[in-house]
């Protein structure tokens, strides 16, 4: 078996596993680098595995389904951090790396826990900025870590 990252969106991958033949392809919100390594590797889509009802994971999923006619499973960057943290320099320079391999349609994986604490907000959220940045978004005084990140994950959930 072979698990592949697609580039997708700028700054995301999508992953196909395949075993030279078929293909399953988890959370393709994005179609076009899903049809195009079909295409290019002669495989089949035999699945589409959805993990969750965001954008960035199922905007285009019926487009590989309707062309292939697989089977879909699922539940009934984006820059999102810089958008939360735009001073942060961490953030700033993990952008910066991760450009060149972003445009050769490298991934920017794998990561490390130390790498996201200091570059995820959902990490940080002890941190004034993004409890702030938590605020802007829907005027609470936010009095613990858990609410700062419950409100990112629905500023997240409505980013554009």
């Amino acid at each position: 078996m072979n698990l592949i990252p697609l580039p997708a969106f700028q700054d995301n991958d999508l992953w196909m596993l395949h075993d030279g033949r078929r293909a399953l392809v988890v959370d393709p919100g994005y179609a076009q680098p899903v049809l195009a390594c079909l295409q290019r590797d002669g495989l089949q889509l035999e699945a589409i595995l959805v993990s969750h009802h965001h954008p960035d994971h199922i905007g285009e999923v019926s487009e590989p389904r309707e062309a292939t006619g697989a089977a879909g499973c699922g539940p009934a960057r984006e820059q999102f951090a810089p958008a939360v943290e735009p001073y942060d320099n961490g953030g700033v320079h993990y952008l910066k790396r991760c450009e060149e391999p972003r445009a050769q349609d490298l991934p920017t994986l794998p990561s490390t826990i130390a790498q996201e604490q200091r570059i995820n907000p959902f990490l940080r959220t002890r941190l004034t900025g993004v409890a702030q940045a938590a605020r802007a978004h829907d005027g609470t005084a936010h009095q613990d870590d858990v609410a700062v990140f419950a409100t990112l994950r629905q500023c997240k959930n409505e980013f554009k």
